[in-house]
């Protein structure tokens, strides 16, 4: 009876913190309707934990015990600011309504249909994860650190340094493993088998922070409904399903560093800076899953940053002073969830083989000294990511390629072509650089470093599809409803 009540109480608290934020944001109305209360579950369970796991793993940093009464502390400081201000904005919101969910309205019976696939899936994954074992890196590296911090609360050094730990990635961030901890000290003991069933649950809220947030429109769901394609394709995708059935955390990281990604893409589409604040919430927690998540992140970041200086520069004379601050005010906060973290590991001394041997390994001359090493790794990736998502890479290849050419379309299309590009560099760069034999490095790890930037391509697939429908419904002659959809730049030329 204890674990379930304390599954069911965490997950409440979770679940009070993203509504909070989503209400703090205005992405839901003060008094949300049944549909809106559920088409906000899935979104305010990813956002309450990707804001209190890693805000407590900072203040584990600081010396504050990793325990459930902190979550409840931070829960409730959510929760009041955001009662506070909806009471403020509440005649506001009254005309204005929720940000996304306003223009959303899906007919009841695709609803329904997808209500009933939905919890199909979550039942089934729950229950055929819930009982797998706990081995490999999942015992090495994650279970290890989440058993240390549900048992001492605080960061032992000695756990980290031991000789076994430090061939396992010591210096890895705390957000699976700070995520396991409360899970477990919540359930009152260590449920290592149930956490692949939560990893699952996790991974499901983010696809389904995605469609929330690439469904805007009522078309969207029910008359072009294209877009799904993208998502289904990655939540079957065998190799997603079996990183999450072995406990790793680069599906993990993946998701969220999608969910953080496609926010940043309808942010440049609509330059709403509330996208923006959600994306980074996100994009927060995936960099603190793993390096090559943390890369990505940055990569990521810079790309939107640069993307949206570019067009607001065009746009008027003080376009760089309206960039500015909300450009800022991501970073700020990204920087202040990160940080502490790689300080605490330079403090300590922690070291970890696969990283670079910076700066060194950004010196041209030294990469150019290894091409054989280059190729190999551009061989590999290529390979398992035409084995594993091969269908998928290609359409999202097609769907920028369409976006280009589409004036609508056609700023998304550049930011998930760069940053998708740049996170390939990134882990690429990584491969080349490192110490540790590619001869052992690309069998064990590349079949799951693609996950980084091919599970951001499913979502970013999505929302280009539907952006593409969109487009093609606004730029079609009203008399002649079959005709085909071209690029706006090219209407009228035949």
């Amino acid at each position: 009876m204890r674990p379930l009540l304390g599954f069911v109480l965490l997950h409440g608290l979770f679940l009070i913190t993203g509504w909070s934020i989503l209400r703090l944001l205005r992405f839901v109305p003060v008094r949300p309707s049944r549909f809106e209360a559920l088409a906000g579950a899935g979104p305010a369970m990813l956002l309450g934990v990707c804001s209190l796991v890693p805000i407590q793993a900072v203040l584990l940093v600081c010396g504050v015990p990793l325990v459930p009464v902190v979550t409840l502390l931070l829960t409730f400081a959510f929760a009041a600011a955001a009662a506070v201000l909806s009471r403020r904005r509440a005649a506001r919101d009254a005309t204005e309504g929720s940000v996304v969910l306003a223009s959303w309205r899906a007919t009841g019976r695709a609803r329904g249909m997808l209500t009933a696939l939905a919890v199909a899936y979550l039942a089934f994954g729950t229950w055929a994860l819930a009982g797998l074992p706990t081995v490999g890196d999942d015992a090495r590296i994650w279970s290890l650190k989440g058993l240390t911090l549900t048992y001492h609360h605080t960061l032992v050094a000695d756990i980290f340094q031991n000789q076994g730990q430090a061939g396992a990635h010591p210096v890895y961030p705390l957000f699976q493993p700070g995520f396991e901890a409360l899970l477990f000290q919540a359930m009152g003991s260590a449920q290592l088998r149930f956490f692949h069933a939560e990893l699952w649950l996790l991974f499901a809220a983010a696809v389904w922070t995605g469609a929330y947030l690439i469904a805007q429109r009522p078309r969207t769901i029910t008359q072009r409904p294209l877009w799904l394609i993208g998502l289904a394709l990655l939540v079957l995708t065998p190799a997603v399903i079996r990183n999450l059935a072995m406990g790793l955390a680069d599906v993990t990281g993946g998701a969220l560093l999608a969910v953080g990604t496609v926010s940043l893409g309808l942010y440049l589409t609509a330059q709403d800076w509330r996208l923006l604040a959600l994306a980074v919430i996100p994009l927060a927690a995936a960099a603190n899953t793993k390096d090559e998540e943390l890369l990505a992140t940055l990569v990521t970041l810079g790309a939107g940053a640069a993307i949206d200086l570019v067009r607001n520069q065009r746009g008027a004379a003080d376009g760089p002073r309206r960039w500015a601050l909300p450009w800022a005010s991501a970073a700020a906060y990204m920087a202040a969830l990160i940080v502490p973290w790689r300080l605490w590991t330079r403090a300590h001394h922690l070291t970890d083989s696969v990283q670079p041997p910076l700066p060194h390994a950004l010196s041209p001359a030294f990469i150019l000294h290894r091409t054989h090493q280059l190729n190999q790794t551009i061989a590999a990736m290529l390979h398992q990511t035409l084995s594993e998502f091969g269908w998928l890479f290609a359409i999202f290849i097609l769907a920028c390629a369409a976006g280009l050419r589409t004036r609508g379309a056609r700023v998304t299309a550049r930011f998930y072509l760069a940053s998708i590009a740049l996170s390939i560099i990134a882990l690429v760069w990584l491969y080349t650089t490192t110490s540790v034999p590619l001869s052992f490095l690309i069998p064990t790890s590349m079949n799951r470093t693609v996950d980084v930037f091919m599970i951001p391509c499913a979502m970013a697939t999505a929302h280009l599809v539907a952006q593409l429908g969109e487009t093609c419904s606004d730029n079609e002659p009203r008399p002649r409803a079959a005709a085909v959809c071209q690029p706006r730049s090219t209407r009228g030329k035949a």
